[in-house]
Order: C-alpha cells, then sequence, then structure tokens
C-alpha cells in the first residue's frame, strides 16, 4: 500500500512540475516580450527627442545607437513615404522602400506599430518597435536581435531544470512523509492483529494521528484481551493435565480408533524414540516396531487387551500394556508404556547366580562325596592313601567354604545390607598381614614382592578395605610366573586412597578384559581351579570400589603381565 500510494503522488508530482515548467517558462517568456517591447517604446521616444531631423541623420543615429540602446540595436528612419532616410546598419539598401513592412504600417496607422520577423536586410530574426514622430513627418524605427520564446527557455532550462529536481525531491520527501503517516498506523496495526495471531497479546493500545485508524486499533487489542483470557484458561487446564502425564514413571499413548495419536507423554516419546514428530501422525510415525502398531490395531478392531515386552531403541526393555477405550470416548485405544528393565536384568542376574553358585558348589561337593565312598566302601586302603583322601577332603571343604563365603558377601555387597563400624587403622600394617597369608605360594614360586606403602591411617571399615586389597594381590600372586614379581604401590592424598598392583604374570587376553569383573567368570577355567579361584575375586573388588564411588582400571597384555590400578574416596 505504502508504495503504490507513493507511486500515485510521485507521478502527480512530476506532471504538475512538467505543467507547471512549461507554464512558467511561457509567462517568463511572454514577460520578457512585453519588457523588450517597453524598453524599446522608451528609447524610440528618447531617440525621438534627440534627433534633428534637419541635420545628418545617419551621423546622429550612429553616435546615439550605442548609448540610448546597444551595440546589437538597429536605428532606422524612414519618411513617411518608405524612403530610408538613415540606418545604423551599414549594409542597409537605401532603394529599398521599407512602407509596406508591417510595424511602419501599423505606425502610420495608429502611431505606433510592432512586429517579429525575420529581417530582409540582415537575415535575423528581429523585433521591430516604429513610431511616428513628434514632427509627424518620419517614422523612427528600433530593432533588436529577438529568437522568440523557445530560445528563451532553452537559455532558462538549466536553471529551471534544476529548480524542479530540487523542488520533486523535496515533494518526494514530504510525499513519502505524507505516506508514512496513513501507511504506518496501518502497517502497525496488521503487525499488532499478526501477533494476536502468533499468540502475543501483550502489545498496548496506541492512539494515531486519524482517528478512523485509532477504531481499528482499539477493536484489534479488545479481540486481543478476549483471546488472551480464553487461551489462558485454556493453556491452564492442559499444563494441568500435561503435568501430570509428564510426571508419570509411565508412558502413557492415547490414539483415535484409526490409530492416529492425539497425546503423548515425555516417557513415552523417549521410550519409543520418535524425536520430534508433532502429534497427530499415524503411529507408525512414531515407532517402528511392529508388536507396538499390531497391538494398537488389535486392541481396537478386537477389543481385548494387548501385553507383551520390547526393545527400546536405548536399549531399555519395555512392558506394553494397550487396552481399547470406552464405546463414548474420542479416544480409541490407551497405550502404558513400563520400564521393567531393571527387574528383567534381575531376574536374569539371579538365574544366572543360582545356576552358577550350584555348577560351582557341586564341584567340591561331587569330590568330597566320592572320597568319602571310597573311605566307607569297606575296602582296605594303605595309611597314606588314607591321608591323602583326607586331605583332599579337607581342601575341597575349604574350597567350598572360600565359595560360599564369597557368594554371601558379594549377595551383602549388591543388596547394601553390610553394615560396618569404621574404625582407624594402618595400611601398611595390613598390607603386612596379606603378604603373611600369602607367604607359602610366593615362596613357592620364588616371587619378587615389592611394596611401597608409608604409614597410612584411614577411617574406613578394615574389613572391605582388606578384601579388596587381598583379593587384587592373592590374584598377582595366584596368576603370576615362576620366579615373577608383583609391585604394591600405595598412597593416600586427602581424601582419595590410590592402590596399584603391577605384576609378570600370564595376562588377560584383551576379549576377556571386559569380562574378568563378572561373577563366576574365569578366564583360563581349568587353571583357575587347579588353584582354588572361585571367580568372585574380582566381582567382589568392583563392588567394594563401586560402594566407595571410586575406579578401578585395568590393563594386561597376555604373556606379560596385568596392572590393576584403583583410586576409592574415603
Amino acid at each position: 500500500m505504502k508504495n503504490a500510494v507513493l507511486k500515485r503522488f510521485v507521478f502527480i508530482t512530476l506532471i504538475t512540475l512538467v505543467v507547471s515548467t512549461l507554464v512558467c517558462l511561457w509567462l517568463v517568456g511572454d514577460y520578457n516580450l512585453n519588457q523588450t517591447k517597453a524598453s524599446m517604446i522608451d528609447a524610440v521616444k528618447l531617440i525621438d527627442y534627440s534627433l534633428d531631423y534637419s541635420e545628418d541623420i545617419n551621423e546622429q543615429i550612429n553616435k546615439i545607437n550605442p548609448l540610448i540602446v546597444d551595440s546589437s540595436s538597429r536605428i532606422t528612419v524612414i519618411d513617411k513615404n518608405g524612403v530610408v532616410l538613415g540606418d545604423t546598419y551599414k549594409g542597409i539598401n537605401y532603394e529599398d522602400n521599407h512602407l509596406q513592412r508591417p510595424e511602419v504600417v501599423e505606425a502610420l496607422k495608429n502611431g505606433r506599430g510592432i512586429d517579429v520577423r525575420m529581417s530582409d536586410t540582415t537575415n535575423d530574426r528581429m523585433l521591430y518597435v516604429a513610431q511616428l514622430c513628434s514632427d509627424n513627418e518620419h517614422i523612427l524605427r528600433v530593432s533588436v536581435p529577438y529568437n522568440g520564446k523557445v530560445y528563451l527557455a532553452l537559455w532558462m532550462l538549466p536553471a529551471v531544470v534544476l529548480s524542479s529536481i530540487f523542488a520533486f525531491i523535496v515533494s518526494v520527501l514530504f510525499s513519502r512523509h505524507f505516506t508514512n503517516t496513513v501507511s504506518k498506523p496501518l502497517q502497525q496495526v496488521t503487525d499488532e492483529i499478526r501477533k494476536i495471531q502468533d499468540g502475543d497479546y501483550s502489545s498496548p493500545l496506541k492512539v494515531y494521528e486519524y482517528d478512523e485508524i485509532t477504531q481499528i486499533a482499539s477493536a484489534a487489542h479488545n479481540l486481543a484481551q478476549k483471546i488472551k483470557l480464553t487461551m489462558e484458561e485454556i493453556v491452564t487446564e492442559r499444563n494441568k493435565a500435561q503435568y501430570v502425564l509428564n510426571n508419570m514413571s509411565e508412558g502413557l499413548v492415547l490414539c483415535d480408533k484409526n490409530g492416529y495419536v492425539s497425546s503423548m507423554n515425555k516417557v513415552a516419546n523417549v521410550v519409543l524414540g520418535c524425536g520430534n514428530v508433532p502429534i497427530g501422525k499415524h503411529i507408525v510415525n512414531y515407532t517402528r516396531n511392529v508388536d507396538v502398531i499390531n497391538g494398537v490395531a488389535d486392541a481396537y478392531n478386537k477389543g481385548k487387551t494387548v501385553t507383551f515386552d520390547f526393545d527400546a531403541p536405548d536399549g531399555r526393555i519395555i512392558s506394553a500394556n494397550i487396552t481399547r477405550a470406552t464405546e463414548n470416548s474420542d479416544i480409541g485405544v490407551i497405550m502404558v508404556l513400563i520400564d521393567v528393565t531393571t527387574d528383567r536384568e534381575t531376574q536374569k542376574l539371579r538365574q544366572e547366580f543360582f545356576s552358577n553358585a550350584s555348577h560351582e558348589l557341586k564341584t567340591p561337593i561331587t569330590s568330597i562325596q566320592g572320597y568319602s565312598e571310597l573311605l566307607t566302601s569297606g575296602m582296605e586302603y594303605p595309611p597314606e592313601q588314607k591321608k591323602e583322601f583326607l586331605l583332599r577332603i579337607k581342601k575341597e571343604a575349604q574350597n567350598m567354604t572360600t565359595l560360599i563365603n564369597d557368594i554371601l558377601m558379594i549377595s551383602r555387597l549388591e543388596a547394601g545390607t553390610t553394615v560396618q563400624s569404621k574404625n582407624e587403622f594402618d595400611i601398611s600394617l595390613m598390607l603386612d598381614e596379606i603378604l603373611l597369608s600369602a607367604k607359602p605360594m610366593i615362596d613357592e614360586q620364588k616371587l619378587k614382592v615389592v611394596c611401597n606403602c608409608p604409614s597410612i591411617i584411614i577411617n574406613a571399615e578394615y574389613k572391605r578395605i582388606y578384601e579388596l586389597f587381598n583379593n587384587v594381590i592373592i590374584n598377582a600372586v595366584k596368576y603370576n610366573k615362576p620366579e615373577g614379581s608383583v609391585n604394591i604401590n600405595v598412597n593416600c592424598a586427602g581424601k582419595k586412597l590410590h592402590f596399584n598392583v603391577k605384576d609378570t604374570g600370564i595376562g588377560i587376553p584383551d576379549v576377556s578384559q571386559q569380562r574378568v569383573f563378572e561373577r563366576f567368570y574365569r578366564v583360563d577355567k581349568g587353571r583357575s581351579k587347579k588353584i582354588g579361584g572361585t571367580g568372585l575375586g574380582l566381582a567382589i573388588v568392583k563392588h567394594i570400589v563401586n560402594y566407595y564411588k571410586g575406579t578401578v582400571t585395568l590393563r594386561s597384555k597376555l604373556g606379560e603381565g596385568t596392572e590393576i590400578d584403583i583410586l576409592i574416596n574415603l
């Protein structure tokens, strides 16, 4: 609108300037002609008064011409018969009769004559003023070169054009200002209406220069306030419902009878992994899980509750319960999604635990049962062999006791039911006790053990710290090579205890390094059973480290040794 109005103003201004310029040039030309005529009439009167017609006329007018008029003018004296008596033009033909010249004819008739025409003598366009002299016997004529109004217009054109351009620019600026006074308020009202469409109702009511525009703005403002109040009520109710939905621990999806989603909370969005898909599309746009898609269709079409588990995109196990809504409801299907990952994993771990525990206990029990049957079979065995059977029974009983104690400990650690009192103790003395108990194995393999641990007094659960250090050190001794070495380094900085054990043992393959902290996992089952391992040592280590919110790092190379680095917060 602004541009259209401005274009019309500019067009009208341009037409007005062109017309006014032409009229101005015409009037100026006409005025200039009249002024020239008047000055020439005065000059004729003055020359007539100065001439003595009884003397030499040519001599007199040649003296008067440059004084009274100018050098470009021409003075001619003619008698009543048209004979030229004198002329300031040197090339005059005195034999040429001027009686029929228009200005001469008019002067003889009316006393004065004026004419603009081409001179037959000079071939120039001239303005002639002729007047009957005071003696009524002569006609005095004065002429000056005159190119007409067009020439004057061309001469004035640059100045006129510049002034017109200036006037045009000023007019355009004023036009823009005037256009803005009309279009700007209308544009502002339009912007306010658009803000209302976008949900912004905060703009204040403005008063404009024109009452009509103010009335439009007032109507839009009142409408905005009504819409605002209505929207606030709707948003309040919707927020209440959304708050309840988003704070549910379960995912909730509502679909119509055709499978189009009408509502979905945040939990369901994350579980289905649908991202930023807007509400209102078919269920296939929110998940690619065939069971979910078919479950929605079956629940509505068959009127039955569909229940199943599926894997979410983020790896969790989700239990879906899909039910058809009541007949009179706009909702077709209600789908509830529950995260059962922990329950399923706990169930799986429990099954694996009992299976592994049963398997590990079966071996020593079978061995004890076998040797007991041999001793009670009634057969006679040498005393040395009987003693060997009893020692094997004792060893298997010890292995079973160790296994049961480890199972009980890891169970208590996982359940978080072990509550131990803290007390102060010296870590260096505790390490001495551990190394003393491991001395038979160390001496048997001729290991070199280097322990760098200053006297460090800490306040912690002694049994847990002991189990942590003991399991790591015993593993470094058990799985070492003959004449190998074990390096133990312990230091404490503030509330952080750093424990590092490095051995030159058999090492752990890369594929097994991520699993050695699992319960009952053994890298070499045959070797582990031979040296009495239960497969729970490092699992206990990891649980204790987690209890202290610490970290455990394992670095190992097959055939070269293993390094375990532990950092715990006391």
